[in-house]
């Protein structure tokens, strides 16, 4: 046995264990807590023991237990991270189907399996390579999926902020059509497909559900980190209270969002000149010179060279 594990942790053998690990985590993880759960039994019907023996081995054994693990997680984490770790599940759209408790499962189950593979390696052999992979694989487990969740937080704003200016002027339209505040949101959400009208619709059932619009849109501001959407929302509850139309904000909000937007697009083609430096420089030149150059050396040489070949 002690072979077989020494054999296993060995050469190239540990990258294959460490990968299965990964998998084999994260696929117990993701489908134990999708797994869809059987009919409720009422307890009225029967005895407390027999109910509890009706209910399925996930909620029995499996429930419970992930839920010490996401505390266990949770006692990892410091208050101010629990809270980022929120907003970003909420910036990328996650916090219907992800609450904070399975995110800690998941930062935990994946920060176990890098901690035990990164171990494996760095104890293997003792070359420099190891010595430095094995923390990184220790810390890539622990930090990887903030490092993903934190990724797919930022594409979602960006797209969030580059439908903006659209989305207002189609709010501006239907306003001065004669349409009042929540149907002209809820005619851009029927016509609409992008995270922006996703919060939208959140914003809308919120307000349909009680809720004031501006405790409405002020709950907006907290999924989402997009520096418009803030200026709207803010000039929005300025409206409210001023008593100024609605359809105004939008249009004078709708214009400000798009010469943003084309702000942003002249900033990014002032930088491309110097992104494209250093492949230039690297990799482009270089393949011309070789490209141009090349054949002239090559003659030189096989006419022996620049002083060659005249001696006689």
């Amino acid at each position: 046995m002690i072979e077989l594990l020494s054999d296993l942790l060995s050469g190239p053998n540990v990258l294959l264990v460490g990968a299965a690990m990964f998998l084999v985590a994260g696929a117990v993880t993701y489908f134990t807590v999708q797994a869809p759960d059987p009919v409720d039994v009422n307890p009225g019907m029967l005895g407390i023991h027999d109910a509890i023996l009706q209910l399925s081995a996930r909620k029995r054994l499996v429930n419970p237990g992930l839920k010490w693990l996401a505390d266990l997680a949770g006692k990892f984490n410091p208050t101010e991270r629990v809270a980022l770790l929120e907003k970003r599940v909420a910036m990328a759209g996650m916090s219907v189907n992800w609450p904070i408790e399975r995110v800690q499962l998941y930062k935990l189950v994946f920060g176990v399996v890098g901690l035990l593979f990164g171990t494996a390696v760095f104890f293997t052999t003792s070359t420099p390579v190891n010595i430095t992979l094995g923390p990184a694989i220790a810390a890539a487990g622990w930090m990887g999926f903030d490092y993903v969740l934190d990724k797919k937080a930022k594409a979602r704003q960006q797209t969030i902020e580059y439908a903006l200016p659209d989305i207002l002027d189609q709010l501006t339209i239907i306003v001065e059509a004669g349409l009042g505040f929540e149907g002209a949101f809820q005619r851009v959400i029927e016509s609409n497909d992008t995270p922006l009208v996703e919060e939208f619709a959140r914003v809308l059932r919120s307000i349909r559900l009680g809720m004031s619009r501006n405790e409405a849109m002020n709950q907006l501001l907290e999924r989402t980190d997009v520096v418009q959407l803030r200026m709207f929302v803010r000039a929005l509850n300025q409206a409210d209270r001023s008593g100024i139309p609605i359809g105004q904000v939008f249009r004078v909000q709708a214009d400000e969002a798009r010469e943003k937007r084309r702000q942003r697009a002249e900033e990014k083609a002032m930088q491309l000149p110097v992104k494209l430096l250093f492949p230039l420089v690297l990799f482009i030149l270089p393949s011309l010179f070789i490209a141009i150059l090349g054949p002239a050396v090559v003659r030189v040489q096989g006419n022996g060279g620049i002083n060659g070949g005249g001696g006689g």
